[in-house]
């Protein structure tokens, strides 16, 4: 039976003689508990709550049997519970870990599942004028959702381009005409064709309508099935120092392509859009934003049970992951990050608890990256130290303080408020503002 379960961890036969179903069901189950011979009542019940003390408190199977044990002295029966437990086993996975951070591999066995997003996108993408807003605060996974998503569409025969605006040079650029001429070539490099863009013809007819014919005259006739556009980061391009008037002007142009064109015309039906951004993005005039349009993907916090599920696959037991949970919430990256370190034994889950919400701690780099955008907006540092004093009690800030907040993954929305996200950055910041 227990073959069938892959979830299961541990059993606990804590009644009567029960050492041969134990090494039966060790077959299928890393850890298991039997009795070597009959155990009265008040010995197995001693043992029991102390055992589950003790995987409450993080410890892991052995030391939560020694202390089951410790908790029996007096009844005379320690030589009773027989553990079972293969720790290598358990932690064999350790060896196949993966470092947290950047885009993770598709066939990685560490990603987490997004339900509904994959299924979704998988089916839109290929629907004929398909713009796909993937949106979510920063690391929380949104880059490897959408390479996963996409990879169908790949295998199918899709052309896939990839552009992360974090890895652009804005300054170099400096207007909207040589963003432009940068971004056909870059596209067109990405495809592996030779530039035919026409900078004369571009400076006469304006490079939004030059940028639009070299689309459709130059690089999708030369795509047999799909073109799928990915701009990962795209709001990073609100934040740099470029006169906003040639930013509104190139998301105009995206929202042109998905009105006007991507439905109408043979070659652009070809062209998919997949826009990925850390915040709600409401400056740009309501019909040139191509952010109000299309279909958009939200993703939140791990659940407990993929925490869970992803604590089994670093062979961290699920006393730990839950302590983990306690101080991290379910931020995906700090969740992974924390798991990482606990399996090759880099940090013990008591260091982690006691020194976690410091820049001396594992999460240290992470912390001084949200202080420094803290400081860097006294309006928005004002805005966390009301959302701080609240404590766990939802608090009503300014709409655009709230969005950028939870793009940065330091709040959760809570009805018509938002509270600190998880215990990590209340601990940090209390103790640095105090």
């Amino acid at each position: 039976m227990f073959e069938l379960f892959s979830c299961v961890e541990c059993v606990v036969l804590n009644a009567c003689y029960s050492e041969v179903q134990a090494r039966a069901i060790y077959e299928h189950v890393s850890c298991v508990i039997g009795m070597s011979r009959p155990i009265g009542d008040r010995a197995a019940k001693d043992f029991a709550v102390a055992f589950y003390d003790g995987l409450a408190a993080g410890r892991d199977y052995g030391e939560a049997y020694k202390m089951g044990l410790s908790g029996m002295a007096n009844d005379g029966e320690v030589g009773t519970p027989v553990l079972l437990w293969d720790e290598t086993r358990e932690r064999q996975v350790a060896k196949e870990l993966e470092e947290p951070g950047g885009r993770m591999a598709i066939e990685s066995r560490f990603y987490v599942d997004r339900p509904p997003c994959e299924a979704d996108i998988e089916q839109k993408i290929l629907r004929s004028g398909a713009l796909i807003r993937i949106k979510g605060p920063q690391e929380f996974g949104k880059s490897s959702l959408m390479a996963k998503a996409i990879s169908k569409a790949e295998e199918a025969g899709a052309k896939i381009v990839g552009i992360n605006f974090r890895e652009l040079d804005f300054d170099s650029m400096g207007s909207l005409n040589k963003f432009l001429a940068y971004f056909c070539d870059l596209v067109t490099f990405e495809l592996g064709f030779e530039s035919q863009l026409d900078e004369r013809r571009a400076e006469k007819l304006g490079y939004k309508k030059a940028c639009g014919d070299y689309f459709q005259s130059v690089l999708l006739p030369q795509i047999p099935n799909l073109l799928v556009l990915e701009l990962d980061e795209v709001d990073i391009l609100l934040d740099s120092h470029q006169e906003k008037t040639w930013i509104v002007e190139f998301f105009s142009m995206l929202r042109t392509w998905h009105d006007d064109k991507m439905k109408a015309n043979a070659q652009w039906q070809k062209l998919r859009l997949v826009l990925v951004h850390s915040r709600h993005i409401d400056t740009l005039p309501e019909r040139q934003s191509p952010f109000n349009v299309g279909d958009e993907m939200e993703l939140s916090e791990f659940s407990e049970p993929q925490i869970l599920a992803l604590a089994k696959l670093h062979g961290v037991s699920e006393g730990t992951a839950r302590e983990l949970m306690g101080l991290v919430g379910g931020h995906p990256q700090l969740v992974r990050q924390g798991l990482y370190a606990i399996a090759r034994q880099q940090v013990s889950l008591e260091q982690l608890m006691e020194n976690g919400a410091t820049e001396a701690g594992l999460y240290g780099r992470h912390l001084e990256q949200m202080r420094r955008r803290l400081d860097g907006n006294s309006d928005l540092k004002a805005a966390m130290r009301q959302v701080l004093a609240a404590k766990d009690v939802e608090v009503r800030i300014d709409l655009a303080h709230k969005a950028m907040l939870r793009s940065l993954g330091l709040v959760v929305f809570q009805r018509n408020g938002v509270r600190v996200a998880c215990e990590l950055y209340r601990q940090y910041f209390l103790d640095l503002w105090k």
